[in-house]
């Protein structure tokens, strides 16, 4: 016996205009409550950060106390006298490239000067004492320059004691306390380049250095050795040669000197002829 099956037909359920109007409302309501929240706490914020940058400016950050190291021979009250700072200055409103340009401009004897806030109360100033390291030959006499390449004595009659000699760099117009990269040095970039070298491979008691020859440097060992270098490009390589046949292959009064010989690419000692 057959049963009837009922037919489910589908239904089209139209959206009631009403609740999608009262949905769309709700939207709108709550996209103005989010945008007035937003508003309030941006404002909110500019007030609080005005406050904090009002205070920090004012009544925070004040300086109580100075840390100055390395002064060399000058003294931590010169110092800070020279910066025109005073306690209870404000730390933030402070030019401290501007202290530290004063600074070099007065202490030539200082190679550079870092200022550093260091909060929340404390201005600290350190020092890197100016040491002459090689002193250049000049027709008016001889510059002491230090290790941060200043000029640290002009038309000096003899050069200084213990510091290398630079022969045939020529200096225009040179003035105490100037730094070399301030003036026109011929020849700069080589010289700097072999004095990285130097201090690179540890070649101590290095006399002189003379750059006069464009194609050639001389570079004189112990006042009794001279090495020889025609390429700026294998100078690292021939130093550390040098060096070696110095240490192991040279007696300690022998004099002469070191050259390459280009064809052969090898290194030779010539000693000096005593008469």
């Amino acid at each position: 016996m057959k049963k009837d099956v009922p037919i489910k037909r589908k239904v089209n359920h139209r959206p009631d205009p009403r609740e999608q109007a009262r949905a769309a409302s709700g939207v709108k309501r709550r996209k103005r409550r989010l945008r007035k929240y937003t508003i309030y706490y941006i404002l909110l914020l500019l007030i609080v950060l005005t406050a904090m940058i009002t205070l920090s400016m004012t009544v925070f950050f004040n300086i109580r106390a100075f840390d100055v190291q390395q002064t060399g021979e000058y003294t931590a009250e010169q110092l800070i006298a020279s910066t025109g700072v005073q306690k209870g200055d404000n730390l933030l409103r402070l030019d401290t490239k501007k202290i530290r340009q004063e600074l070099l401009k007065q202490y030539i004897n200082l190679d550079d000067v870092e200022v550093k806030r260091k909060l929340p109360d404390t201005l600290q100033i350190i020092c890197i004492p100016s040491e002459v390291k090689c002193s250049i030959q000049t027709d008016g006499g001889y510059l002491y320059i230090s290790n941060g390449n200043r000029i640290l004595e002009i038309n000096q009659p003899e050069p200084k004691a213990g510091t290398v000699v630079i022969k045939g760099c020529t200096v225009e117009q040179p003035e105490k306390g100037k730094y070399l990269s301030e003036l026109h040095v011929s020849d700069i970039d080589r010289l700097r380049k072999l004095q990285e070298i130097l201090g690179m491979i540890e070649f101590p008691d290095i006399t002189s250095i003379d750059i006069s020859n464009p194609l050639q440097t001389d570079i004189t060992y112990q006042n009794r050795i001279v090495i020889q270098i025609q390429s700026s490009d294998d100078m690292e390589y021939l130093l550390q040669a040098a060096k070696k046949i110095i240490q192991e292959d040279i007696g300690v009064s022998e004099t002469g000197r070191i050259f390459y010989v280009q064809s052969t690419q090898s290194i030779h000692f010539l000693p000096e002829m005593v008469e």
